[in-house]
């Protein structure tokens, strides 16, 4: 005997072959949740990764800086004591030079002098 079919039982079979794709569905979002929300995770990881080396490389810039600017003025003291010295020297240099020119004076007088 053939069972007889009613407009219900046909209702009855689209609503669970609806709930079933409903069903698949909802598992196929939830792997692809998790697998988004792994990515993201791994992505966070790798961000903050990168910030502890961006961090690592300011505090290097900053050392660098450092000591660019105490080799700077190192080297500006220097340049200072040396232009200082230079002209202590050219002044000496100078003074002897009178020195000379009136020692030679005195000398060519008393070589007259003598006759």
């Amino acid at each position: 005997m053939v069972e007889k079919r009613t407009p219900t039982d046909s209702l009855a079979d689209i609503i669970s072959i609806l709930v079933n794709q409903v069903q698949q569905m909802g598992e196929k979002f939830e792997r692809s949740n998790a697998q988004l929300t792994s990515r993201i995770d791994d992505l966070a990881v790798q961000i903050g990764n990168q910030a502890q080396s961006i961090d690592r490389l300011e505090r290097s810039i900053d050392r660098l800086t450092e000591n660019v600017d105490r080799v700077n003025t190192t080297l500006e003291n220097r340049f200072t004591q040396l232009q200082s010295s230079i002209e202590r020297q050219s002044a000496t240099a100078d003074k002897q030079a009178e020195n000379v020119a009136e020692l030679i004076k005195l000398a060519r007088e008393l070589a007259l002098a003598r006759g």
